[in-house]
């Protein structure tokens, strides 16, 4: 028996047991492979303490069965199968993002079932924003995990192993259920929280992780903590989801990581998280990479206002920061300000147009019937689209406003003059599977109400969905143009992104501007 396992679910099940999507239904996008970086983390911080942990990442066991021949859907619970071999004293299911709610209920009962003396419990942001319908809809899930969870777990580990499940209710950070049965949720302490010294180094050759494929490109996060900005629409702002003060991590650590990376056959890292606001650790840590002369690309989520020093952005790309993701959400000015972000038109341009002259690429994403969008709004991000591939720029990452719960605009709707369509955890299981539908225009705008997460009290559904598809249908027509800024970097850039980016193009450009969120 394991200390514990963690299991990262397919997005939902049909009745039978059988994933949803089903791999070979061409209707819809299916990341569920992708192994998330939350659940390494823990995983690897319990390792280092001396635990027994197996990460069961679903989606990579039913490929392993195919890869010895056997098709799990040919099974009669492939599920229930799959998990008879990890028996664990805590079994923790990520539902970090909405996707991966359904799949987490689901599994919940199943493991519950065939180990019922275990203590379950589910984590990420999603079971943290919504720890109360977790707790009522699946009477299998002992806890909710709130916010992080290394230290949490840990304290889980201790404190279960005597008392078992009733343990949780007691504990910080956790919520559960009382001896009455009445639900308690106890919020998270500063001392409930690893420090960040103290963060494990992911080692993809650890025994947690045995039974995962893990890719070339992998994902690195350098800060942790309360964003700073406001953004309404975002929840990385919200201290009850995310209590610790924004911090950037050790670099030693970050070199130490990126090594290991290496090390291990991990050719590209996705730098992520708030880092893009603090220009001083960012202009160290890339003098770092530089002196370490890693043989490793990057890509950086970045921010409009992080490209004022154009002497930063020539370091980067001499240490192999190639292509950068801008969240440019809106072209007008007025409506950013609105929403609470820090960033302009000039702000955008300015920065496509020194990464384009860089060398670099540069990838806006969008948002489109943000609260107060008018046609104004709308035709200035419009324009945007276009101005920024004839900057050398590139944007098919084109999202409508999905209303997350733990966002400013969810917790009061009625000052942003919002209704929200999705009001309950079932509404999310189901919106799950229709936010990776690849969606006609037509047919949405024949049932808009379908294919929203809220409707803006100044304009109609059916007006909400025009303004996406226009903007979905200028980014397809405007693929040519891109694929004219790739091939002018081509020769400066490596083999493998060109590759990657002109796959990218041509998904987007047969299909891809109809996927409903990305």
């Amino acid at each position: 028996m394991y200390d514990i396992v963690l299991i990262s679910p397919h997005y939902h099940y049909d009745k039978d047991g059988r994933p949803l999507p089903r791999p070979e239904d061409a209707r819809y996008q299916d990341l569920s492979m992708v192994i998330p970086l939350g659940l390494i983390h823990l995983a690897q911080a319990l390792h280092d303490k001396g635990l027994t942990v197996q990460v069961v990442h679903l989606p990579h066991e039913f490929h392993n069965l195919r890869r010895f021949g056997i098709d799990p859907n040919g099974l009669a619970h492939p599920v229930e199968a799959i998990l008879k071999r990890y028996p664990a004293r805590v079994c923790g299911i990520q539902a970090h993002f909405y996707l991966y709610c359904g799949g987490a209920l689901h599994v919940s009962g199943i493991y519950k079932t065939l180990f019922p003396d275990s203590t379950l419990v589910v984590g990420g942001f999603m079971a943290t924003a919504c720890w109360k319908q977790f707790l009522e809809a699946a009477p299998g899930i002992d806890g909710v995990v709130l916010g992080e969870g290394e230290k949490t777990l840990q304290t889980i580990m201790e404190k279960t192993r005597e008392q078992g499940p009733r343990a949780l209710y007691t504990i910080a950070g956790v919520a559960g259920r009382d001896p009455r049965g009445a639900l308690v949720c106890n919020p998270t302490r500063p001392d409930g929280l690893l420090k960040l010294d103290d963060m494990p180094v992911i080692r993809p050759d650890a025994k947690p992780f045995r039974n995962l494929f893990w890719p070339r490109r992998s994902f690195l996060n350098i800060s942790r903590g309360l964003c700073p900005e406001q953004c309404a629409y975002c929840v990385a702002n919200n201290r009850g989801i995310n209590p610790r003060g924004f911090r950037t991590m050790q670099i030693d650590h970050i070199i130490n990581q990126l090594h290991v990376y290496q090390a291990s056959g991990v050719e590209s890292v996705f730098l992520g998280e708030n880092h893009f606001l603090d220009i001083a650790f960012m202009t160290e840590l890339i003098d770092r990479i530089i002196r370490e002369d890693l043989s490793m690309t990057f890509e950086l989520e970045t921010h409009p206002a992080f490209f004022a020093d154009s002497g930063l952005l020539g370091k980067m790309i001499d240490a192999g920061f190639h292509r950068y993701t801008m969240g440019c959400e809106s072209g007008s000015d007025a409506l950013l300000k609105r929403m609470g972000r820090r960033s302009n038109r000039r702000q955008m341009m300015d920065s496509v147009k020194k990464i384009a002259k860089a060398g670099g690429l540069v990838v806006s994403s969008w948002i489109c019937n943000l609260p107060g969008e008018t046609e104004t709004d709308f035709r200035a991000t419009h324009d945007m689209l276009q101005h920024v591939v004839e900057a050398g720029g590139f944007n098919y990452w084109i999202e409508n406003l999905h209303v997350l719960p733990g966002s400013q605009l969810h917790l009061k709707p009625q000052q942003w003059k919002i209704e929200i369509l999705l009001k309950s955890l079932y509404d999310w299981t189901r919106w799950s599977l229709v936010s990776k539908t690849y969606v006609d225009p037509e047919v949405a705008a024949r049932r808009p109400h379908d294919y929203l997460t809220h409707v803006n009290h100044d304009t109609t559904p059916g007006e909400m969905i025009r303004r996406l598809y226009t903007q979905r249908q200028l980014a397809r027509d405007l693929v040519p143009a891109m694929k004219a800024n790739l091939a002018d970097r081509s020769a400066h850039l490596p083999t493998a992104l060109v590759r990657t980016e002109r796959q990218k193009l041509d998904w987007y450009e047969e299909k891809g501007w109809k996927l409903l969120l990305f």
